[in-house]
């Protein structure tokens, strides 16, 4: 007997890998957010400006980090909803 879930697999993956890029993303927000937030209305512009070159390079990183993440977790959001309504409609 095959599972009900097995025709959804695919979106399932993508979501799965969706909220992973979002746990990212919220990582690498925490990291730099003291000094280069990425998301500054989530801190209510609540930063620092004092930091050390290395520590501002560091959160720069982090930041790009986590702008790629959200960006990623978008486009698999996308693709999850795609690929279930792909196998809705083949179904």
């Amino acid at each position: 007997m095959r599972s009900r879930l097995r025709r959804q697999t695919p979106a399932l993956v993508l979501a799965a890998l969706a909220v992973c890029a979002v746990v990212v993303a919220v990582l690498a927000e925490r990291t730099a957010w003291p000094l280069a937030p990425a998301f500054p209305w989530a801190h209510s512009g609540d930063f620092a400006l004092v930091a050390t070159r290395s520590q501002f390079d560091a959160a720069q990183a982090a930041r790009v980090v986590a702008w790629c993440s959200a960006a990623l977790a978008g486009v698999l959001v996308l693709a999850s909803v795609v690929a279930a309504l792909a196998r809705r409609c083949r179904s």
